[in-house]
Formats: structure tokens, sequence, C-alpha cells
């Protein structure tokens, strides 16, 4: 077997792609990887294929653009996924304004025909994932098997591979499900009304990534990109606003206003009522009242 690593950095893109060959014994009866790669898109820019001897799965890591695959093309989002076979034409297309970043996967093997037929009799080539994290840690995995090339990592891709398949075709809730997509902005109103709602709530970013199927890195930098301020931020702004309501028109204790703002460390509440107020919660509850 053998593997390269290659670097492309320019004006348009900055990519990182390991190609891999395996030995006639795994190609024979295994899952292996022809190509794993991320790419960061600085400018727009697309690329097209076809007639290719290999199966393609891109998950689309934060920006947006189009995929097109048997003559439809689709705009997607962060937490996209496309699944395809790549003997089809096929392209995708980074766009102005909000360039994309992409991990993908090229693949192949003798059992690669049988999960490909049996993926698309249940789902669309471009979905969001159930479960976007696993879809994400498993392409980053074999990424990284592929460009440490351990002791059998052969092996371990074809693992990898055969998990994430399996993943992608069960974790789907319905049968050839109609594709929709809502704008980043969409997604990020949806996130401030739930951090409005639950804010007395654990609310990591690593949750809200998960539930919202957006990377952390991307939701973390548009969010505050709109609202001028990072999630944890905003929070803690919800959380003393909701406190001074209950310092001043509740008879509740310091510690228990806390933990109804979904803070359970009283000390920490104490800290950082005052960073925000300049005052402590006792001062602001006597002085509001008077």
């Amino acid at each position: 077997m053998t593997r390269s690593m290659f670097e492309q950095k320019n004006d348009v893109i900055s990519a990182q792609r390991f190609i891999d060959t395996p030995g006639a014994d795994i190609k024979e009866d295994f899952l292996y990887v022809q190509e794993t790669g991320l790419l960061k898109n600085r400018k727009p820019s697309a690329s097209h294929r076809e007639k290719m001897d290999s199966y393609l799965i891109i998950y689309v890591l934060s920006g947006e653009g189009f995929f097109t695959y048997r003559n439809r093309r689709v705009k997607v989002y962060a937490g996209a996924c496309f699944y395809i076979n790549c003997q089809q034409s096929y392209a995708h297309e980074a766009l102005e304004g909000n360039p994309w970043e992409l991990i993908w996967v090229h693949f192949n093997g003798k059992p690669a025909d049988k999960f490909y037929e049996y993926f698309t009799q249940r789902c669309e080539n471009i979905f969001y994932p159930e479960n976007p994290i696993n879809t994400m840690d498993a392409l980053r995995e074999i990424f990284q098997n592929t460009q440490a090339k351990p002791l059998y990592y052969e092996l371990r891709n074809h693992l990898l591979i055969t998990t994430l398949l399996t993943e992608l075709i069960t974790c789907q809730k319905q049968r050839k499900k109609s594709f929709q997509h809502i704008t980043t902005d969409q997604k990020l109103g949806e996130i401030q009304a739930y951090l409005e709602k639950n804010y007395m709530q654990p609310c990591s970013l690593e949750k809200l990534s998960k539930q919202f199927y957006m990377s952390k890195y991307y939701l973390s930098r548009e969010f505050k990109q709109r609202y001028g301020e990072g999630i944890s931020s905003y929070l803690t702004k919800l959380r003393i606003t909701r406190a001074k309501e209950l310092l001043r028109f509740s008879d509740m204790s310091t510690s228990e206003v806390a933990a109804s703002c979904g803070v359970n460390d009283s000390n920490h509440f104490l800290k950082t009522f005052k960073k925000v107020e300049g005052i402590t919660p006792t001062e602001y509850r006597k002085k509001w009242r008077e």
C-alpha cells in the first residue's frame, strides 16, 4: 500500500488531501480509502467530475454552496451531506460571501455497491444527517487515520467507513425524505429563540451544535457576527436580566435567584452579577426596591 499527502494553497482554496492505494488483499474484500481531505474556500469556486470509479461522501463544515447531482442543483448550508456514486456527473460550487469548508472521503471496495444501493432505496443523495456530530467525527477520524497510517490502518478505515455508512442509512427518520433547507439566518433566529426560552438550562456550544446541525466553529462565528456577541455572553445577559427581575419583585434568596437563572454556583453568580452591573445582587435589590 502507498499513501501520499498533497497540500494546495492559493487565493481561491486551502486544501489538504491524503491519497491512498490499498494492497491487493484489502482491495479484494474490504472498503478502502482512495482519497480523504479538508478544503476551505477563500473565494467562490466550482468543481465538476464524472465517470470515476469511486463513491464520495462530503460534509459541509461551514459556509454554503450548491451541490449538483443527476441534473438537480440544490443550495445547501453547514451540516449538509452529499453521498454519491461518482460514475454519475456531479459538481459542487462555493458561493460568494460565505464560501464553505468541506471534509470528504472518496472510497471503494466490493461492499460499496451494496451499501450505496441500500442507501438510495431509503434516502436522498443530498441530506442533513440526523446525527451530524457522528458524521463529522467519523470523517475526521478517517482523515486522521489515513494521515497517521498506524499498523492495520486500512482495516481500521474499513471499519470507520462501514460504521459511517450504517449511521447514514439507519439514522434517517423517513424513507426518501423530502429535502428541505433553511437559511443560516433562520437557524440563528431559531437558536436565539431557543436561548430566550431555555436560558435557565445548560446550553453548551456542543449541545447547540448538535441540536441545530451546525459545526461549533461555524455556529460560534455566525452567532457573534449577527448578534454582536458570543453565545456565552448572550446567555449571561439573559440570566442577569432575569436575576434582576427576581431581585426586585420576589423575596427569593440570592442563591435561589441564581438557581432559577440556571447558575448553580452562587459564588460564580455573585462575581458575574457584580461584573455586569457593578454592584452585588444584595446592593441591587436594596437600591431598586427603595
